[in-house]
């Protein structure tokens, strides 16, 4: 083989690497902006979610097409109940002058499912692709959460570029808001995702590439700690859960959990004299976030949850008032997410919205490969949801409804055109590819 023919293999191997690289870097960075929905100062009207849409929809407008095409046709009666409710709910609007609602059902079903059936394809039935690829999102958000809580300097930087998105500060180290634009318990919700995500990825890796999972993990969990209790109590429920039922990680997830009980142990107390040095607040933050397993059910937050008032059942709660704000705060007085629906869209338009979207659950959870651990993910969606309203904040079902799908069946994409940067690689087969969501039983 001539020199000059060596070159030009060297330089093609090159190029496709660095294609390679270019596109894994682009979807993590999409993957980012669809899952934490990034809101900035100098347009807050393009969140990063809306960019991530545009940007895939521009890169792949006849992916995004057929793959909404075959979940329609997959959960027909989910999707007709859906936009049934958006439009209801646009009526009310009308009437009551609040669009709250009626935007929490748009970008529901723009984020959350036509995301979902999007991002499937993408993956091309790879599972674990998934689940390495939200892992990651999700420690590199670690690593933000970490600087917001130690560095005065970014925080005030964060806020002057981001949003204020919630009730904290994000000049505030109590509950740091990392990369977002804000603290508290969505994040918390999110970094636990990433727990699950960084255990499904063990799953299917070997040597050091399972222990840089579990790493991985092991810093969502901690990154949740310090944000919220739901996502703390979420991420030791996805532990116990992948301990149990690991597979080929079990062995593997048991010495780093040991590991990292025996480091907690021996580093502790170093660990914690610094923090209390750098962290003012840290005495109050170490209380708050502990204070789950010393009270159980006591605790402020749930205390707070049980004495909400619920709407009664009147002809305007039965119908629906269309209102989700208020001066001072939500319209209802319950931070439930299901309390809020119910208040805004009514008695019998809630019923269906939640048997639609669980039922599609449901079924997703019954033919994956993992239910065990699928059917956790979609039990805590649906616990949580009592809470706040956490499938309005779209990441949670966006990401189980991807990651149920992918752990049904394989799925490829033959419609996808390439674009430079993102191209996927092509079938080795030449038989036409089952659909996206044609497994599926319409739900």
């Amino acid at each position: 083989m001539s020199f000059a023919a060596t070159a030009a293999g060297t330089s093609k191997s090159e190029r496709s690497r660095m294609g390679t690289l270019f596109r894994e870097f682009g979807l993590g960075l999409l993957l980012f902006g669809l899952s934490y929905n990034l809101v900035f100062s100098a347009m807050p009207q393009l969140s990063s979610a809306r960019i991530a849409l545009l940007v895939i929809a521009f890169l792949y407008t006849r992916l995004a097409i057929d793959a909404w095409s075959d979940f329609v046709q997959a959960h027909t009666i989910t999707v007709v109940v859906v936009l049934g409710a958006l439009c209801y709910s646009f009526v009310l609007s009308v009437t009551s002058g609040d669009w709250g609602q009626t935007s929490r059902l748009f970008h529901f079903v723009a984020y959350s499912l036509l995301g979902s059936a999007i991002w499937v394809v993408i993956e091309q039935g790879s599972s674990s692709a998934f689940a390495k690829r939200f892992a990651a999102v999700a420690t590199v958000q670690s690593v933000f959460i970490f600087v917001s809580l130690f560095s005065a300097a970014y925080r005030s930087w964060l806020s002057a570029v981001l949003v204020r998105g919630g009730n904290i500060p994000l000049e505030s180290a109590l509950r740091p808001a990392g990369l977002t634009n804000s603290g508290g318990a969505f994040l918390s919700v999110v970094q636990a995702l990433g727990v699950f995500a960084a255990l499904q990825a063990a799953t299917t890796s070997s040597g050091r590439e399972r222990n840089g999972w579990h790493l991985a993990a092991f810093l969502c969990l901690c990154s949740a700690l310090v944000s919220g209790r739901t996502g703390l109590m979420m991420a030791l429920a996805f532990i116990l859960i992948f301990a149990l039922t690991g597979q080929g990680a079990r062995a593997s997830l048991f010495w780093a959990i040991l590991i990292g009980v025996g480091l907690a142990f021996v580093l502790g107390p170093t660990i914690i004299g610094l923090l209390r040095e750098r962290i003012p607040e840290f005495d109050f933050l170490s209380r708050w976030a502990t204070e789950i397993f010393l009270r159980g059910h006591e605790t402020g937050s749930w205390s707070d949850l049980k004495h909400m008032p619920v709407p009664s059942l009147s002809s305007d709660t039965f119908a629906g008032t269309g209102r989700i704000t208020a001066a001072g705060g939500n319209a209802s007085g319950n931070d439930s997410g299901y309390v809020q629906t119910y208040f805004a869209l009514g008695l019998p338009m809630t019923l269906l919205f939640y048997a639609a979207l669980f039922a599609t659950g449901a079924a997703l959870t019954a033919k994956s490969q993992s239910p065990a651990t699928v059917g956790v993910l979609f039990l805590a969606m649906a616990l949580i949801e009592v809470k706040e309203p956490f499938i309005f904040k779209y990441t949670y079902p966006f990401f189980f409804l991807t990651s149920a799908a992918l752990s049904v069946s394989p799925v490829a994409a033959p419609w996808l055109r390439k674009k430079p940067g993102f191209t996927l690689p092509r079938q080795a087969s030449s038989r036409t590819p089952p659909r996206p969501f044609g497994p599926y039983e319409s739900t």
